[in-house]
């Protein structure tokens, strides 16, 4: 496979090539400042969160149930979190192309200049990719596999009480995992979607059909190339979070096991003063730095993986190393 036959120099360049580049390194400044500042007001909301559940605790404790005007007050504190996230979300999607079109110039190659309008295509490009993964479209006889797998879960369930029943369900489970596997499958030979359509003018489809052509053979290559990047982030993150967890033990040691009330209530006061602290968010920030740059590697790994199987398809098969 030409990825795995690549897979140092693909890792290589995705994890450490982009830093070189001014561009990206503003981006990846830019996707630090959104987490930093979701992360902060999620802090604050979830102080207001406690503070308010402690006030109710009380009643709790002495009805054993809170009304229902007090629970949705309570979950209403949160609202600022999911208003947050949302934006958070809606930046990085369009944080997302300009980083696709930067990697796309790093490869050689070009991409479309951003507008709302294409934009909007990539949002409802990201809505086809699911429906024609999900629905197998071109590859649809597997389709049949799913749907036979949700027709026996159906029969067996009605004829639960004796044993071909039970079978009967137990093969639809079974087949049921199995397309959801195919389901994967199709959605990894669908990922470049989007990196085609931003490289130049072409029709939504046409883009999921140039991905699912030019992957072909491919899918397994792609999958352990992008497991491997999250297993490597993962590690390093792992490694800067430690600060920060041991911290927050530390803060709690003293109030394991506790049974009443009062400690209860101090012991949650300590949790909420050591998340909101300056030491603590100090020692997040290594950890959000790299959360934002995991979000520049797995968006940039889907140009490079394009242009290798772009310059691979043009070459011919006897290509057998790329360098970035």
């Amino acid at each position: 496979m030409i990825i795995t036959d690549n897979l140092g120099a693909l890792l290589t360049e995705d994890l450490f090539g982009w830093l070189k580049d001014k561009t990206m390194l503003i981006y990846l400044a830019i996707a630090f400042v959104i987490s930093f500042v979701t992360g902060i007001v999620s802090l604050l909301v979830l102080n207001d969160f406690f503070q308010y559940l402690m006030k109710l605790m009380p009643t709790l404790v002495e009805k054993k149930v809170l009304p229902i005007e007090e629970v949705l007050n309570l979950f209403g504190t949160l609202s600022p979190v999911f208003a947050i996230s949302s934006v958070q979300g809606i930046i990085i999607f369009v944080l997302s192309y300009f980083i696709i079109k930067r990697g796309l110039e790093l490869a050689g190659l070009k991409g479309q200049e951003f507008s709302i309008t294409r934009i909007i295509m990539v949002f409802i490009l990201q809505i086809l990719t699911s429906i024609v993964a999900i629905l197998s479209i071109y590859r649809l006889k597997w389709l049949a596999i799913g749907f036979f797998g949700f027709v026996l879960m159906i029969i067996g369930a009605i004829f639960s009480e004796n044993i071909i029943g039970l079978l009967l369900i137990s093969i639809g489970i079974i087949m049921i995992i199995a397309y959801a596997i195919i389901v994967v499958i199709n959605y990894i030979r669908l990922s470049l979607g989007t990196i085609i359509f931003i490289e130049k003018d072409r029709e939504l489809m046409e883009s999921l059909k140039m991905s699912w052509d030019i992957t072909k053979g491919n899918a397994l290559g792609i999958l352990i190339i992008s497991v491997a990047v999250s297993l490597i982030i993962g590690a390093f993150s792992y490694i800067v979070s430690m600060p920060s967890t041991v911290y927050l033990q530390g803060t709690m040691l003293g109030f394991t096991g506790v049974k009443d009330l009062a400690a209860f209530e101090m012991s949650f006061q300590a949790m909420i003063a050591a998340l909101t602290s300056p030491l603590y968010i100090i020692l997040l920030i290594p950890v959000i730095i790299l959360s934002a740059y995991e979000i520049i590697t797995l968006t940039y790994l889907l140009p490079l993986i394009y242009k290798l199987l772009k310059t691979k398809g043009k070459s011919g098969s006897n290509q057998e190393t790329y360098h970035f």
